[in-house]
């Protein structure tokens, strides 16, 4: 697992949810970049899965929540190698319907 492809995961996940960010807003505090609070607390839901770690949220709010922020903290986290977590989710996640 590498930044790039935790980044590649999160600004997946955040399509998904209908926030589209380029490279130059990864930096950015996604609040400031639009996303809204139940927003991206649906991100880190799905990136604690996605990830099988545990963010700390109050420690996480302390600071701006960013891309590059979410992938450190991902990176500095998740156990042993979770490339296999980053995949592509299927169809049936992206439009909802799997139980």
């Amino acid at each position: 697992m590498n930044g790039t492809t935790v980044s590649a995961a999160i600004i997946d996940e955040l399509d998904r949810q209908g926030y589209r960010l380029g490279p130059d807003e990864y930096g950015e505090d996604l609040v400031g970049a639009g996303v809204n609070s139940v927003s991206l607390v649906r991100l880190l839901s799905c990136l604690e899965e996605r990830f099988d770690i545990e963010f700390e949220v109050a420690r996480l709010f302390r600071e701006p929540v960013t891309v590059a922020r979410l992938t450190q903290v991902i990176i500095d986290r998740a156990p042993g190698d979770a490339a296999d977590r980053v995949a592509p989710r299927d169809a049936a996640d992206r439009e909802g319907t799997r139980p």
